[in-house]
């Protein structure tokens, strides 16, 4: 079996929907991958919200995804902010 993880760093619904396609053609598993950086959980971050992520998870399953994953960036960051 073979699984083709398809991302796109800033999460370009586009680009990540022309890869799934071409994987899902050639007879592919696709694993579309959802790159996450921030604090959802910071108010004052407005445009990279929770909703933001949900709506683009919804977008790809819709595409016809098999698999979703999340690639974190910055998560030491993120973890030495939550230990303070």
């Amino acid at each position: 079996m073979d699984i083709f993880r398809v991302f796109d760093s800033l999460n370009y619904l586009p680009n990540m929907i022309l890869g799934m396609e071409a994987a899902g053609n050639a007879g592919g598993v696709v694993e579309a991958s959802i790159s996450y950086t921030g604090d959802v959980c910071d108010p004052t971050r407005t445009k990279y919200s929770l909703d933001y992520y949900l709506k683009l998870a919804d977008e790809l399953v819709k595409a016809g995804t098999h698999i979703l994953s999340i690639k974190v960036r910055d998560c030491e960051a993120w973890v030495s902010r939550q230990e303070s």
